[in-house]
């Protein structure tokens, strides 16, 4: 039959005046389907009602759309009202009173820093407290200068969780009158450190407590010598981009253990140690072999590289003296550098050596390489300039005013994180490098070269570790004179 039944609303029919009632409109086909069934069946009983109900909700939860049941006024004495009073739902119902489940959510790993390897590999060896004395030592002479020697302690702590710098406070002299310093060591560009823990560093406007003058320029380099022990070495660079100084720290780590900690940090007991005497010319005289690992600066294209590295020191017996350093990296390519120098005697400590370099043998088994003076480059700055006579325009004498000018508006520059421009007629520094190196016994040595660009700041640093090959067969190693 079709149509619906008419009801007086004081009189409960056996049926709902209609299905739809009791469901929300669907757009599925097969709803509409058996909606349409149920308006136009309502008089075939109720089995045929609880079918189709069954069969709505079973559509219902395999579709997209939600479905909910309502009641009306008319369903209160229906079949189906029953079932409501007696706790039916349909499945949908069921499922909506259940906890949403639980979405994948992908754990973002934590942010990596701009150098985070340098300076994870600095705070694996370096952080703590070291105590040891510093040496200061003239650049000329090789001899000890004021203030001689002092005897310190160094804290070094992290400045603050992600990042990454570090802050140095220096204590010297004893209790009773104590002199304190702070330095900051920030992990950037020109901060290089070695898988070891071995890092060098420049720095700008540099202080000494035992010193009253500030130095402009300064270069630090540190090596590991063992597991609780290390050498570093400060290269001061004055105003007139001269080198005035070389600081020279023998540090070894402080251990608290036990009930020391109860109390505070305590020296542990003094343990006894292979000392290594001042390195002197003969004891450097020798051909070594090794592996180097060189980092080059981000600003540059970064990356490492691995080389195989080959130097040395000559003396002929007559005051001439001979460096080498070669490098030769996975791509066979070669890089050499041969400095010769003068030496009244074989027991100086400081050699002169070409290109303006200065070669000095330092206490506890460890030397240095490094330009004596900061020198400019001159350009031109203009045609007419050029084509002038020498009496309108004069050239800057070697060491003058203008180069120095130019020297230190290069280190500043480099130190604001610019270059001098292309377009600026200004004296660029001359690329030089800077090494540091130590002998861990009389076979084995380690070292540190840095080398910078022409606008004063650092391209590349490398750490050779190298062993003695002097006795060697001439047939397996080259000799000197077998270079190109």
């Amino acid at each position: 039959k079709s149509g619906k039944a008419q009801q007086s609303p004081s009189s409960p029919s056996r049926f709902p005046q209609s299905p739809l009632d009791c469901i929300c409109d669907c757009p599925s086909i097969l709803t509409r389907f058996i909606s349409a069934m149920l308006r136009n069946s309502a008089a075939l009983g109720l089995p045929l009602v609880l079918l189709a109900a069954c069969l709505l909700t079973q559509v219902a939860t395999f579709s997209t759309v939600p479905i909910t049941l309502r009641k009306s006024s008319s369903l209160d004495a229906s079949p189906l009202a029953s079932l409501y009073r007696r706790g039916f739902q349909p499945s949908l119902h069921r499922d909506a009173r259940r906890a949403p489940a639980l979405k994948m959510q992908w754990k973002e790993g934590a942010e990596q820093l701009p150098f985070q390897p340098k300076w994870e590999a600095f705070q694996a060896y370096n952080m703590g407290r070291w105590k040891g004395k510093s040496l200061h030592i003239s650049p000329f002479t090789g001899d000890y200068i004021e203030p001689f020697s002092s005897d310190h302690v160094l804290d070094i702590v992290e400045l603050e969780d992600g990042v990454q710098t570090a802050t140095e406070r220096m204590t010297l002299g004893d209790d009773t009158a104590p002199r304190m310093s702070e330095s900051v060591i920030t992990i950037n560009d020109d901060f290089q450190c070695s898988d070891d823990g071995s890092y060098s560093q420049d720095k700008s406007f540099v202080s000494v407590p035992d010193l009253d003058a500030t130095a402009r320029f300064c270069v630090e380099i540190s090596l590991v010598i063992s597991n609780s022990e290390r050498v570093r070495c400060l290269a001061m660079y004055d105003f007139e981009s001269k080198l005035s100084r070389l600081i020279l720290y023998e540090e070894d780590r402080v251990v608290s253990t036990g009930a020391q900690r109860l109390i505070g940090i305590k020296f542990e007991e003094e343990k006894a140690k292979s000392t290594r005497g001042p390195l002197t010319l003969l004891s450097a005289i020798g051909e070594f072999r090794g592996e180097a690992a060189g980092m080059r600066t981000s600003r540059l294209g970064g990356g490492r590289l691995q080389f195989t590295s080959r130097g040395g020191t000559q003396y002929d017996g007559q005051g001439r003296v001979r460096t080498e350093m070669q490098l030769v990296d996975e791509r066979k390519r070669t890089s050499r550098r041969v400095l010769w120098g003068d030496v009244a005697s074989p027991v100086e400590s400081a050699v002169s050596l070409e290109e303006g370099y200065r070669l000095v043998f330092l206490p506890s088994g460890c030397w240095v390489v490094l330009p004596e003076k900061l020198e400019a480059v001159v350009e031109a700055v203009a045609k007419a300039e050029e084509a002038a006579t020498p009496e309108a325009a004069p050239a800057p004498a070697e060491g003058g005013e203008v180069g120095e000018e130019s020297v230190k508006r290069a280190l500043e520059a480099a130190f604001a994180g610019k270059g001098t421009g292309a377009g600026e007629d200004v004296v660029n520094i001359k690329s030089f490098s800077v090494e540091f190196g130590c002998f861990l016994d009389d076979n084995t040595r380690k070292r540190t070269v840095r080398l910078y660009n022409t606008d004063g700041r650092l391209a590349s640093s490398t750490t050779v570790v190298e062993k003695r090959t002097d006795g060697e067969s001439t047939a397996t190693a080259p000799m000197y004179d077998s270079f190109d």
